[in-house]
């Protein structure tokens, strides 16, 4: 397969954005990105597509407008070391998402080999838009030695799908809970054909080096309560457990092994449905002994929530956890929990 081809599309989305992307690509956050600033990539070994943000107030001390901000970006390329020269193949204003862009595409002649006497090229292609709605700025960018027409039209397919808010609140999901004091909103996240809807005032982190078969999402509230998303191929267990049951039952055996777990106990376990498919919810609790100081030993006790489920569509096993140590949480991570469970789409 060229690293140019592409199957079809499918959608990326989090902290209220949403991007369609290649559906045979990798994507790869930044470990240090939030809601407020941070980057995304797209890619295959040859072809890189970025979506950078940050706070829109920033930029516009610094640059003043949209205009004088993508005009710097083009100054900061010419001044690459390697830069002998910068054309300007296209430029115009455009509109995403409703807003103004700017769309600039460019060729790089650069400095190559021994003592720069050789000559190449890399072309780029950029957007860059302000959004007022959720006073963040964006920049939409790929660069690649050779543009092929291919390329340029995922380029195009990414910035006309590019979403960075929405108009109406179709993605936004208000949970109240009578016990609760806290109105949850809740947003969608989604890659590689999973999706979830998790609290708006989270945090996300995934694993460098997830992909499409093998990986885990974090989802962290400012309270330090923590879901946690993992996923593999069904073929790589297959060996090993015969059935969803045996997998289940063998973490329950790994947990009980551990020299440092005093007790696990099964509150509840039952066969539930999620997107279809048969899976295992599991209300646990694991006693932890502790050494706090010389020969004092503290017992730390956690409940945990649990989902496992093979999606046999994609070929890929999910489960779905979170824990707490504070009683107080212990409801409000119940209820979270439970959302992002029946929302979960796997296929």
């Amino acid at each position: 397969m060229e690293e140019s081809e592409v199957h079809g599309y499918e959608t990326f989305s989090m902290y209220g954005f949403s991007i369609e992307y290649p559906d045979t690509w990798d994507v790869e956050l930044n470990p240090k990105a939030d809601r407020t600033a941070g980057d995304v990539v797209f890619k295959t070994p040859h072809h890189h597509i970025f979506i950078t943000w940050g706070p829109l107030e920033k930029m516009e001390r610094k640059y003043g407008s949209l205009d004088k901000h993508a005009e710097a970006s083009l100054r900061k390329i010419r001044r690459g070391s390697d830069v002998r020269k910068l054309d300007i193949l296209e430029h115009k204003e455009i509109h995403v998402n409703a807003h103004k862009a700017i769309y600039n595409r460019s060729r790089a002649t650069l400095a190559v080999g021994l003592f720069g006497m050789k000559k190449a090229y890399r072309e780029l292609s950029t957007v860059h838009l302000y959004c007022e709605e959720t006073a963040r700025f964006f920049i939409l960018y790929e660069s690649a030695m050779i543009l092929k027409p291919t390329m340029e039209s995922i380029f195009q397919h990414m910035k006309d799908t590019f979403r960075c808010h929405y108009s109406n609140h179709s993605h936004r999901i208000l949970k109240d809970d009578s016990k609760s004091d806290i109105l949850h909103v809740y947003e969608k996240f989604s890659m590689y054909k999973f999706e979830l809807q998790y609290p708006n005032t989270w945090r996300i982190e995934f694993n460098p080096k997830s992909a499409r078969d093998r990986g885990y999402v974090i989802f962290s509230s400012p309270r330090n309560g923590k879901v946690f998303l993992t996923w593999g191929k069904i073929e790589s267990v297959r060996d090993k457990y015969a059935t969803l049951e045996d997998q289940v039952e063998a973490g329950f055996k790994r947990i009980r092994n551990n020299r440092d777990v005093r007790k696990l106990e099964i509150v509840e376990t039952k066969k539930i449905k999620v997107n279809g498919h048969k899976a295992i919810f599991n209300n646990f609790l694991i006693e932890t002994i502790g050494t706090f100081i010389i020969a004092v030993n503290l017992v730390n006790r956690k409940a945990f929530l649990s989902i496992d489920l093979y999606c046999d569509k994609t070929g890929r096993f999910f489960t779905l956890y979170t824990s707490s140590k504070d009683p107080s949480t212990f409801h409000e991570q119940n209820v979270i929990f439970n959302h992002m469970k029946d929302s979960f789409i796997c296929h």
